[in-house]
């Protein structure tokens, strides 16, 4: 869900978006899958246009999930804006009633914030910008686990040249685990409520 720019290009995606919802799931299970809330160039292989964009999602439960059902593959499942060579920023807010779940089961990555990954023309990583605030706040658990090999599940602004606040409130626990291999991560957490892991 939002502006996707494909291939190679030097144009940007950008624009508002609003989700609001009963319950929110946002998964990935294929072989090299990819469910997106955001605006991205991040399948293009050469893209290189700035990309942003405030991103709201207001629902009882959220969850995302990158289950990717074999060791050659690797499944993403995100909120937040996607960028390859451009700057990206935007302000990424997750509210539920209830709980917020960021699972990553088998190679794959799961995770809201925003996220850049530039590569040079070898597809080598280099320095990029990625900016923004992230907010989650439930109004139950929220739960960030990498229960696999190669599984990856955070809140965070991730990749090269990361900056921005990253606020998680829960008026219940909130839980961060990894399996060996694995990677879980909440970025600069505020935190309200009992912390697990």
């Amino acid at each position: 869900i939002g502006h996707w720019t494909r291939g190679p290009s030097s144009g940007g995606s950008s624009g508002d978006i609003t989700i609001t919802a009963d319950d929110v799931f946002v998964g990935a299970n294929g072989s090299f899958a990819s469910a997106d809330i955001g605006n991205s160039n991040y399948l293009g292989a050469e893209g290189n246009g700035a990309i942003g964009g405030n991103i709201t999602v207001n629902a009882k439960t959220v969850t995302l999930l990158a289950d990717s059902p074999n060791s050659g593959s690797f499944d993403e499942a995100r909120i937040g804006n996607l960028g390859l060579n451009g700057t990206v920023t935007g302000t990424v807010k997750v509210t539920t009633t209830g709980d917020v779940e960021v699972l990553s089961y088998g190679p794959g990555a799961a995770s809201i914030g925003n996220f850049s990954n530039p590569r040079d023309i070898d597809y080598n990583p280099i320095q990029g910008k990625n900016s923004g605030s992230v907010l989650v706040q439930a109004g139950g658990n929220v739960t960030v686990s990498a229960s696999d090999n190669s599984s990856y599940a955070s809140i965070e602004n991730g990749g090269a040249a990361s900056s921005g606040s990253v606020t998680v409130n829960a008026t219940g626990y909130v839980l961060e685990s990894a399996a060996d291999g694995g990677g879980a991560l909440i970025g600069d957490v505020e935190v309200a409520g009992a912390v697990h892991g």
